[in-house]
C-alpha cells in the first residue's frame, strides 16, 4: 500500500468513529498528522472535528 493509501485509511478511519466517539477520531488523525504532517486532507478533517466539538460542547453547555 503506497503512503497516500496509508494516510487516506486513517482519515477514513478517523470519520467512521466521529458518529460513535469523537475522542477516537480524534487519536486517529493525531496519529495520521504525526505520520503524514504536510496531508492537507489530514489538516481539514482535524478542521472539521475541532468544529463539532466546539459545537457539542457548546450544545451540552446549554443544556445544563
Amino acid at each position: 500500500m503506497s503512503a497516500q493509501g496509508d494516510c487516506e485509511f486513517l482519515v477514513q478511519r478517523a470519520r467512521e468513529l466521529v458518529p460513535q466517539d469523537l475522542w477516537a477520531a480524534k487519536a486517529w488523525l493525531i496519529t495520521a498528522r504525526s505520520l503524514y504532517p504536510a496531508d492537507f486532507n489530514i489538516q481539514g478533517q482535524r478542521a472539521m472535528l475541532d468544529e463539532l466539538g466546539a459545537f457539542c460542547a457548546g450544545v451540552s453547555d446549554q443544556g445544563a
